[in-house]
């Protein structure tokens, strides 16, 4: 094997290794809090954003962050499209999830994740890691 060959499948074997070890995350909003909170997830590199969520019509299926925004309506085929691992929303922010849609979540494997906005986002970050350490043991 060459050198090149080596260099390339260990490259690729880390690369894919980082990707299936990453948590898959969709947010709920688009808002400040949503947005630095998403960033930060996204900078520690243990976190894919897969989606925010929105309702309004003129952001539908535009992009922040690389990542897709898309309607409440969307969650579940998303959680199961992507294999996301939590749903993050925060206490007293639209959009409002409804209790089918509430309950459609509840009955996959992710995870929902409510944070107080007002929390500081080191806290934000330690109630994402405690709840999906928590529901993955």
């Amino acid at each position: 094997m060459s050198i090149f060959r080596f260099v390339k499948y260990v490259i690729t074997k880390t690369k894919m290794a980082h990707t299936h070890s990453s948590k898959k995350i969709i947010v709920n909003g688009v808002d400040y809090p949503s947005f630095n909170l998403a960033s930060e997830l996204q900078r520690s590199g243990d976190y894919d954003i897969i989606a925010f969520i929105d309702e309004e019509p003129w952001s539908n299926k535009t992009e922040l962050l690389g990542a897709t925004l898309h309607y409440p309506s969307d969650i579940s085929a998303l959680i199961y499209r992507y294999d996301v691992d939590a749903v993050i929303t925060f206490d007293q922010t639209p959009p409002f999830f409804s209790a089918p849609l509430l309950k459609e979540i509840n009955d996959t494997k992710a995870s929902l994740v409510s944070l107080n906005k007002d929390d500081t986002l080191k806290k934000h970050l330690n109630a994402i890691t405690s709840k999906l350490t928590q529901d993955s043991g």
